[in-house]
């Protein structure tokens, strides 16, 4: 307390001085306009300080110089922002704002008041600033008042978007990336990331990679004697210039497959009815589409064959063999009812030689357009059915064709 009190009033004190000066400077320059001495400097005994301080034989001042000359005569001017010195490289008392031997530095941002000692030691506006001189932000803050926030895990920063360095074990513009644990130091270059060397096991620019036969987080583990690092990587594997296309321990490829092949380690071809026989490496499922005539993710089903007309094959093939099968009913029934019929004529007939005439339908069918008998069907049955069915549709033609037919005839042919 008693520090800051004393450094108060010395302020003060140079304050009142420099005040002093000024109005001096001032004054000598109204007295020097007045005698028409245009120049700056001092005549012997003009500058001294205090009244009769100068030795009438020697033109030297016995007490020393007013504010801003200096030498035993005090014809000498200070440098520019200094308010007393002892020659022309030492300034005893600086401007306000300014400190140094010659008050050539300015006073930090952050000196309250723009105020500082002849070191450029000052009090801080706040915490924010480093103590002592208060010319810079403490770690982590910027700003004109050090007031904001630098991004994480930035050393110090000029602002959000660019970090001057970064803390430990981080590399990036804004810090944001963090260095390999294979860095030997543990830290890496803060533009690239790249390490300065590499902890046993680990290899690469920025130590990320394991060196042969080794694997695991910290590349300490061995590699079994099956590992994938004895064979090369599959030939359909999609590379990438400098660097391996398939993983060192399983072989699976890294950047894809070459078109036309999936899998894991690329060493399946895609469906040939997928269209530029391409497909995707995990699931297989055509990238393009199918070809023509074929559906289904990979395109393995075949579509169905459809006609101009809009029926499939296999719709013309079923009504094809249902109006076949309907045909062969409709032959069926016809058969039936003809034989039944021949029955039925056949036991009339019968009737007829056994002295019961009936209603003459028989005898009339039997007879053509000129009264002649037609082919007795009894004595001559046919063989077989087509036989059957030609000679049944000509009796009938003949039978309607007799216009003395009977009424009952008739109705009798048709049922």
């Amino acid at each position: 307390m008693d520090k800051e009190v004393k450094w108060r009033r010395r302020s003060l004190n140079m304050e009142t001085r420099r005040i002093t000066m000024i109005l001096s400077s001032a004054v000598l320059s109204l007295l020097l306009c007045y005698f028409d001495v245009s120049s700056q400097a001092c005549n012997e005994c003009d500058c001294c300080e205090g009244d009769n301080a100068c030795v009438a034989e020697t033109k030297s001042c016995m007490n020393g110089c007013i504010a801003g000359f200096w030498g035993d005569k005090c014809i000498n001017s200070c440098p520019k922002n200094c308010i007393t010195c002892t020659s022309d490289i030492d300034c005893t008392e600086c401007m306000s704002g300014f400190w140094g031997t010659q008050c050539t530095s300015s006073c930090g941002k952050g000196c309250v008041n723009n105020t500082c000692l002849q070191s450029g030691n000052c009090d801080c506006k706040s915490t924010n600033f480093d103590s002592g001189r208060c010319r810079s932000c403490i770690k982590g803050k910027f700003g004109v008042d050090c007031d904001e926030s630098c991004p994480s895990n930035c050393g110090s920063c000029l602002s959000k978007t660019h970090c001057n360095w970064c803390k430990n074990r981080y590399y990036g513009s804004i810090c944001q990336f963090e260095c390999s644990v294979g860095c030997s130091t543990g830290t890496c270059k803060k533009n690239d990331g790249t390490c300065s060397s590499c902890k046993t096991g680990f290899t690469g620019n920025k130590c990320d990679s394991c060196i042969t036969a080794k694997h695991g987080a910290n590349c300490d583990l061995d590699c079994p004697r099956s590992c994938f690092c004895e064979n090369e990587c599959t030939s359909t594997c999609k590379s990438v210039k400098g660097k391996r296309s398939c993983n060192a321990y399983d072989g699976y490829c890294i950047y894809g497959c070459l078109d036309g092949f999936h899998g894991e380690m690329c060493d399946k071809k895609c469906s040939d009815k997928c269209v530029n026989a391409t497909c995707l490496q995990t699931t297989a499922q055509c990238l393009y589409g199918c070809n023509e005539g074929f559906s289904g993710s990979q395109c393995t089903q075949a579509k169905k064959h459809v006609r101009q007309d809009g029926h499939t094959t296999s719709e013309m093939i079923g009504a094809t063999f249902g109006a076949g099968l309907f045909g062969l009913l409709i032959g069926i029934v016809f058969t039936f009812v003809f034989i039944t019929w021949k029955r039925r004529r056949n036991e009339k007939k019968g009737d007829e030689i056994n002295g019961n005439p009936g209603d003459g339908i028989e005898i009339m069918a039997t007879q053509d357009r000129d009264g002649s008998n037609n082919v007795d069907y009894e004595n001559e049955m046919p063989a077989t059915y087509e036989e059957l069915k030609e000679r049944d549709e000509r009796t009938y033609s003949e039978i309607t064709s007799n216009q003395q037919m009977s009424h009952q005839a008739a109705e009798y042919i048709n049922c």
